[in-house]
């Protein structure tokens, strides 16, 4: 009888452990998580912001030796939108690529 309660007991001892270990997983995933997206959020930003500064230059150098400074904009504009399409056009093989990145990295 004995030997059943100790079994009994390191039992519950066992359970008790596992709910602290999946307590821990788990705030280390969200953490992890958050402080990824916090991270890629600012580069991100940072990127967006080196992006509009270089692509203003390109529109004004490529207006001064185009002698107009709308083709020049319009010209960075085409670009951007090409480079759109070809997004839209692979976003499928980019959402399963990013998809599998993010899954290796979290499982």
């Amino acid at each position: 009888m004995e030997t059943l309660k100790h079994t009994a007991q390191l039992g519950q001892q066992l359970a008790e452990k596992e709910y602290e270990y999946a307590q821990l997983k788990f705030f280390y995933q969200v953490t992890s998580i958050s402080a990824s997206v916090v991270k890629k959020s600012i580069i991100a930003f940072l990127a967006m912001i080196a992006l509009l500064f270089l692509s203003l230059a390109a529109a004004f150098g490529l207006g001064d030796a185009l002698d107009s400074t709308v083709l020049g904009f319009l010209w960075i504009g085409i670009g951007y939108v090409a480079i759109i399409g070809v997004a839209l056009l692979l976003r499928k093989k980019i959402e399963k690529y990013v998809i599998q990145k993010m899954a290796d990295k979290y499982f």
